[in-house]
């Protein structure tokens, strides 16, 4: 039998174990990848679907009245890798319209004119790159070619993509280091496959 997300909430507001079981089952994959869209430490990613997940059963009492539990999950999820990030203290400041970015319950027109700025500054700043990096780049994060496609495209080795695409990536974080504009881009590589 089916359940829908209101009768599994409410299961869970109770103390049904099976409801959180099938809410972790439904969401667990959904919000791994949307962690990896954030963080680009497994060990990080992990624990942060852990707390998440382990924050729901802990709080299950309070979610009587929680009519979104998809939006609940991603607000807690974005949330805790934001935490992450503060804690490593690998960025100094984390946009604000980025944090609106990772929202899901944005106003769709809203996040299409981010996503367009966004965009715009991470072409700006690829077409900086050497021109094989450059190519590599745009054909590994905006095309989202696999290496091995791209090799056989530019006819070169598997290893020289990547060692292009590593030398690209190292590259385009000196550039945003240096001007400032993509302070994020050192932590939200991720961001490009969600962006493009």
């Amino acid at each position: 039998m089916q359940y829908n997300d209101i009768d599994l909430v409410k299961a869970l507001s109770e103390g049904s174990r099976e409801a959180f079981t099938l809410l972790h089952e439904r969401y667990f994959y959904e919000m791994l990848n949307f962690a990896r869209s954030l963080l680009n430490n497994n060990e990080d990613i992990e624990d942060a679907c852990a707390d998440v997940f382990t924050k729901l059963w802990l709080v299950r009492d309070r979610f009587s009245d929680i009519k979104n539990i998809r939006a609940f999950l991603y607000t807690s999820m974005r949330n805790r890798c934001i935490d992450v990030l503060r804690r490593k203290k690998a960025v100094h400041e984390i946009p604000e319209d980025f944090v609106l970015l990772a929202d899901p319950a944005r106003n769709p027109e809203e996040l299409a004119v981010i996503k367009q700025e966004y965009k715009h500054l991470i072409l700006t700043q690829i077409e900086a790159l050497p021109r094989q990096c450059k190519t590599i780049i745009k054909y590994s994060y905006v095309d989202h070619l696999q290496d091995e496609e791209i090799s056989s495209i530019l006819n070169v080795s598997p290893k020289t993509i990547k060692n292009q695409k590593s030398r690209g990536l190292n590259f385009l974080r000196s550039l945003a280091s240096l001007d400032g504009s993509l302070p994020f881009f050192l932590i939200f590589l991720d961001l490009l496959k969600f962006i493009f």
